[in-house]
């Protein structure tokens, strides 16, 4: 390969690693939003209906500090120490 395709390669596997890092973190937030509405002590159909909700916001591309604000069954707090976890 010369300069040029190594130069395209790279960023091609650049912007290949952005996606999936970006997809692991919202991964990341389904996970500690499912652990914290398991819970929670509101009945399952009213803590699923957030959480799908929630879900859905999160794929429309609504930032995690404002999800979190949002939740009202679901304890915010609790998502976060989720987060803060290590995977």
């Amino acid at each position: 390969m010369n300069k040029p395709e190594l130069v395209e390669a790279l960023k091609s596997a650049q912007k290949r690693l952005a996606a999936t890092n970006a997809v692991v973190g919202k991964m990341r937030v389904i996970h500690a939003l499912w652990l914290a509405a398991h819970a929670t002590p509101a009945t399952i159909e009213n803590s699923a209906k957030e959480f799908y909700f929630t879900i859905g916001d999160l794929f429309g591309g609504v930032p995690t500090e404002k999800l979190l604000a949002n939740l009202k069954i679901v304890d915010a707090d609790e998502v976060r120490r989720e987060l803060e976890e290590e995977p």
